[in-house]
């Protein structure tokens, strides 16, 4: 159930971000954030109206690209990463979300969903 809930997450997340204007000038680090924000609200909506659902989350990155390439903003929760492909190669943009756990891989710290997300 939790794979399944999680690609409802998932879900909800792309279609949250997929809707953001391509209007140019407007400030991207404001958008994904707030687009962030609106992803998490929907999330927790839907894990409201399906109890199965109640530990419903997802992680993220998105990027916008604005002023011909100029600017970039970056969102990010979870352990996804971004980065930036450079002429010397890959240079990472993101820190993962991670805590440890005793015996076991590091689990998602942050996500969108279960956790509260800073501004």
């Amino acid at each position: 159930m939790r794979g399944q809930a999680g690609e409802v997450a998932a879900a909800i997340t792309a279609e949250t971000i997929g809707q953001l204007p391509s209007t140019p000038g407007l400030a991207g680090d404001a958008l994904l954030s707030g687009a962030f924000q609106e992803a998490r609200r929907r999330i927790l909506a839907h894990a409201e109206q399906e109890p199965e659902h109640s530990k419903l989350g997802a992680v993220a990155t998105a990027i916008r690209l604005e002023d011909d390439g100029r600017f970039l903003a970056v969102a990010h929760v979870g352990d996804t990463r971004g980065y930036l492909l450079t002429q010397k190669g890959p240079k990472r943009l993101t820190n993962d979300h991670v805590a440890p756990v005793p015996g076991r891989k590091p689990a998602v710290a942050r996500d969108l969903g279960r956790s509260e997300l800073p501004a």
